[in-house]
């Protein structure tokens, strides 16, 4: 019993923290849409796709595919099309999706990345994702 317990505490931590190879963050599971105005750090730019990719491929794509269109063996949804399903852009509004990035969403297994990505980083994946058709 005492084994069966740990091993299952092993695979959820495991679930947790496999999304960006184990720099799962600490935030709260917070809905998208409650970003405040203004919530962007000062001295960033807009986010860059290409420089995105990289961040994408290094901390996503473990969880949401190497294409982005996550499916059978990846924990995170699409953010290209599939499976009938429009791209992520269709779906949620830029401010929503950089939401779900710095904060997560634990209660469907994704971590926040604020204070683990620059926030830099987090625009440039941010676009990355949104570029994905």
């Amino acid at each position: 019993m005492r084994l069966a317990l740990l091993a299952s505490v092993g695979i959820l931590t495991l679930a947790l923290a496999g999304c960006g190879g184990g720099n799962a963050g600490t935030g709260t599971a917070e809905q998208p849409g409650q970003a405040s105005a203004g919530q962007e750090q000062q001295g960033t730019q807009p986010g860059d796709a290409a420089k995105g990719k990289a961040v994408y491929d290094a901390n996503c794509a473990s969880c949401h595919g190497p294409d982005g269109k996550g499916g059978q063996g990846f924990i995170g949804p699409a953010f290209a099309s599939a499976d009938g399903k429009p791209p992520v852009k269709e779906r949620l509004s830029e401010a929503d999706h950089l939401q779900t990035v710095r904060k997560g969403r634990l209660d469907k297994g994704m971590p926040a990345w604020e204070g683990v990505l620059k926030e830099q980083e987090i625009l440039d994946v941010v676009a990355y994702e949104r570029s994905l058709d």
